[in-house]
């Protein structure tokens, strides 16, 4: 029979594909958020990560289903189907070119009603978001954003910038973001082989000073192969 890999997600439910299973796996709420139970609908397991993304990339894009997805949309969905998520930012690469301060307030905001409307009884990981166009923007979005307590971090908009996103771990842990039993980062829009060899190297020397794990999204592997490359 064919395994009909176009359609099948069975990479992820180790019952169906012992051979090839594998345990983590990736979802955006923006072109889910109808879904109400995703992993009954893909067939996914219990014991396979969910990471939800927020749908921060597709907002950036100007898609924003005529304004009706939102923050409470994407953590009701984030919190239904994920095991850890980050909040739904505003990238400041966009369309519109929106200023500093504002895509700065819409995250702050966003932020805000996570930790406030999060559940409590679930035990989800929820991610803050830093961002910046230099070293000297990350550092003044974090300290203005640090004083929402979640459960670790995110960075987007510096993934053709590893310099940047390195700079941004350095100084989360210079300002003891990661001492907690068990630390994440999450790293947006890393789309080169070139950058999985960067956080995998990353990875290796902060296992030596903490206990985190570093995360990426890309897909630049999927599609290569798919592509014969």
């Amino acid at each position: 029979h064919s395994p009909n890999l176009t359609k099948s997600v069975r990479f992820f439910n180790k019952t169906k594909n012992p051979y090839f299973y594998h345990p983590y796996l990736l979802f955006n709420g923006f072109e889910h958020y109808k879904i109400k139970d995703i992993r009954k609908k893909k067939k996914i397991d219990k014991h396979c990560l969910m990471f939800a993304d927020s749908g921060g990339f597709q907002l950036g894009n100007g898609q924003s289903l005529n304004g009706n997805y939102n923050k409470q949309i994407a953590l009701e969905w984030s919190e239904n189907n994920g095991d850890i998520f980050p909040i739904l930012d505003q990238p400041l690469w966009n369309e519109y070119k929106t200023k500093f301060d504002d895509a700065l307030k819409f995250t702050i905001e966003s932020a805000e009603y996570y930790s406030k409307y999060r559940n409590p009884k679930l035990k989800n990981t929820i991610l803050n978001v830093l961002q910046g166009n230099d070293i000297e923007e990350v550092e003044e979005w974090y300290h203005n954003i640090k004083h929402i307590k979640l459960d670790g971090w995110a960075i987007g908009g510096c993934a053709f910038n590893p310099t940047l996103y390195l700079s941004a771990i350095r100084m989360l842990y210079k300002h003891g973001e990661f001492k907690k039993k068990k630390n994440w980062m999450h790293i947006f829009g890393t789309s080169s082989f070139e950058n999985m060899l960067y956080v995998s190297v990353i990875q290796k020397n902060m296992n030596k000073l903490c206990n985190i794990q570093l995360s990426y999204d890309s897909a630049t592997l999927s599609h290569t192969t798919k592509f014969g490359k």
